[in-house]
């Protein structure tokens, strides 16, 4: 079976179902991927840490990239410090845009570079970009890849 081509996940859903959830899952939660493992999509730790039993994920898998659904990878040229810079048609100049992203272990099945920071997406107003960030201000390793969703409204 092929790789699908895009998957977004969101952290962990801490109430699947509409259940309480327990007190402890309110903490501080770890950074996760996703990953393509042969036969179906994953979600892990970044950091590598085992991933708890009483986590839910919401989990969209898009099953052919288009110019709202695409893959990321962090380059010399795209990358600056904490973030990474998209160049989309879609997003380029448009600071109202919704934007996903996830972070993704193996583009392609090809390897990957793990990213053990929590990730967020914000718009470079100087810059006219939308971007990837690690949350925390570390830096943004080269290869680290994301899948994207754009949203219409």
């Amino acid at each position: 079976m092929a790789v699908p081509t895009t998957c977004c996940s969101s952290p962990p859903n801490l109430t699947p179902g509409g259940i309480n959830p327990c007190l402890c899952l309110l903490s501080a939660q770890l950074p996760v991927g996703v990953w393509w493992n042969g036969s179906q999509w994953a979600v892990f730790n970044e950091d590598g840490s085992i991933m708890g039993t009483l986590f839910a994920y919401n989990v969209l898998v898009v099953p052919k990239a288009n110019k709202s659904a695409f893959v990321h990878k962090a380059t010399g040229s795209n990358t600056v410090g904490n973030h990474t810079l998209l160049n989309s048609p879609l997003l380029n100049g448009k600071p109202d845009a919704l934007v996903l992203s996830t972070q993704y272990l193996d583009p392609g099945g090809a390897g990957g570079v793990s990213n053990s920071h929590q990730v967020g997406v914000r718009y470079f107003k100087s810059l006219k970009r939308w971007g990837v960030f690690n949350e925390g201000g570390g830096a943004m390793p080269l290869g680290a890849a994301f899948n994207v969703l754009i949203c219409s409204s």
